[in-house]
């Protein structure tokens, strides 16, 4: 049992001499303990796998707290909502309403407070949109059609995937171009020029520029920094293997004086390079932190032991890594068994045999089975396979809620409401329910929004003004955004939508489909 401190050996911990937790935070082990109380300074805790590192979290949030530390100065960082709501009720049942006032939000989620506080002194307003990957997609495809571009040559995915790229390590397109990354020409340089005036245009940002857009914030506007520093006196981040180069910036600009960051992660699990995340980030915590106490968890309170010697024989392979060693104190378990296979047609057919056989000689539920693939499409050989063997199977997943077309456009309806520059929504929702606004209506206007240099709805208002069967519709939808915008101050937000949608036909359009997905 040790603690570390940057640049020097392990020290053992003095268990004795480790202060009583209040009550309620306790039991934890000795390693847990040190990372809870040790609160002061730069701080890498190297959680393992199973080590009880939300347990730790969730646990220095609510020391500090007992500490009298204000809750609006502490800020905890995670990458998933859910993962963030969990941390918020856990500290929740050990602290109570002070919870509250603590920050615990994903990075992006972070963020977007932030800027809905500052984001004017960086040219938008504080009710700005924020483009999603489907936004994002129709620009870009607009784009390469309006620049002639062949869609098959220039593919959207891979210049939305290059933006992206480019974005999470905090580079804009003049960077890109002053560093000479690309040239002027270039489809993607072109493509990206007018990406950008879209997003200027409808007062919006996509998912991937709110945390650049803080550092940027941060960077160009030392008082507001000032501000922020002042507030977040502690700050804990989860997962830090994952972090990208823009968030690393964040972290170092919030916490350049005070130096109160806590970070919880595990190189070996670092498995989202492909999104941005640089291993360097936890790697280099260390270097960049020479004062750091760091502190491993090592103790994995979730696995047997043949697991774990055959996860520790696997991982300690890999280079660069920086030296851990899980074990437990679990007695028992089963030996792992590793199988190969020709093809997924048989791999699937031996697993189901496999589970057909344990069912019935052993006489074991259905439910205590599970089989965990790595891509959706790797389902259809064992759906197949089991359906073969009559065994009951459900494939957990599938399309998220609010990946769902008609939660989408009703979002929709809602972000016009909220910002008329948002140019994505009204794209989304002008024709639907289908109104007479085809696509010759919808390219005339979008022609003049953009040699006029205005939102779509506020180009849309001047068109209806004129003659005609086109000017006819687009009126009535002018309307209807304005009936609804005008009750939008008297009726809570659930009424909104009710309205928004029954007024607009949604309703009725799928009451008229009457298929399974519309109920």
């Amino acid at each position: 049992m040790s603690i570390q401190r940057a640049g020097g050996p392990p020290e053992a911990i003095d268990v004795a001499a480790l202060a009583a937790l209040p009550s309620g935070l306790g039991p934890l082990n000795a390693e847990q303990h040190a990372a809870v109380v040790t609160i002061d300074g730069p701080m890498l805790i190297l959680a393992g796998a199973g080590s009880g590192k939300t347990r730790v979290l969730t646990r220095r949030i609510a020391y500090l707290l007992q500490r009298e530390v204000d809750p609006e100065s502490i800020l905890a960082m995670t990458f998933t909502n859910k993962a963030a709501g969990e941390m918020k009720e856990r500290v929740a049942e050990l602290v109570g309403g002070r919870a509250d006032k603590v920050w615990v939000n994903t990075f992006h989620s972070a963020c977007v407070r932030i800027l809905r506080k500052d984001a004017e002194v960086l040219g938008y307003t504080r009710r700005f949109s924020i483009y999603d990957d489907d936004d994002q997609m129709r620009i870009i495809r607009q784009a390469i059609r309006d620049l002639g571009y062949d869609p098959k040559e220039v593919k959207p995915r891979t210049i939305l995937s290059s933006i992206d790229r480019f974005k999470n390590r905090s580079l804009r397109r003049e960077d890109v171009l002053a560093e000479q990354r690309a040239r002027p020409g270039e489809p993607l340089m072109r493509v990206w020029e007018q990406y950008d005036e879209v997003l200027s245009i409808a007062d919006a940002l996509d998912f991937n520029d709110l945390i650049g857009a803080v550092v940027r914030l941060f960077t160009e506007h030392p008082e507001v920094l000032d501000r922020w520093r002042s507030r977040f006196q502690y700050v804990l981040v989860d997962e830090y293997q994952d972090t990208n180069h823009s968030q690393y910036q964040l972290l170092r600009l919030l916490t350049g004086e005070h130096h109160n960051l806590a970070v919880v992660g595990d190189d070996d699990q670092s498995i989202y390079g492909f999104r941005g995340a640089d291993i360097r980030n936890i790697r280099d915590f260390e270097s960049d932190h020479p004062d750091a106490t760091i502190i491993r968890m090592e103790q994995n309170y979730r696995c047997s032991k043949a697991i774990l010697a055959l996860s520790n024989a696997v991982v300690a392979k890999a280079e660069q890594r920086i030296d851990k060693t899980l074990w437990t104190a679990r007695e028992g378990g089963d030996k792992v068994r590793f199988l190969a296979f020709d093809d997924a047609r048989e791999e699937a057919r031996a697993i189901a045999a496999l589970i057909r056989r344990m069912a019935d000689n052993e006489d074991r539920p259905w439910r205590d089975f599970a089989v965990i693939y790595r891509t959706n499409a790797m389902s259809q050989p064992f759906e197949l396979a089991f359906s073969e063997a009559g065994i009951p199977a459900k494939v957990v997943g599938g399309r998220r809620f609010y990946a769902r077309r008609e939660v989408r456009d009703a979002l929709a309806w809602m972000r016009l409401l909220v910002s008329p520059a948002d140019d994505a929504a009204f794209l989304r929702i002008v024709n639907v329910p289908p109104r007479g606004i085809g696509p010759a209506t919808v390219k005339d206007l979008r022609d003049k929004a953009t040699d006029r240099g205005d939102a779509l709805l506020k180009t849309a208002r001047a068109l209806a003004t004129g003659q005609g069967r086109s000017a006819a519709k687009l009126a009535a939808f002018i309307q209807l955004v304005d009936d609804l915008m005008e009750i939008s101050v008297q009726v809570s937000t659930p009424e909104l939508v009710r309205e928004a949608l029954v007024r607009s036909g949604y309703l009725t359009m799928l009451d008229d489909d009457g298929g399974q997905e519309a109920e």
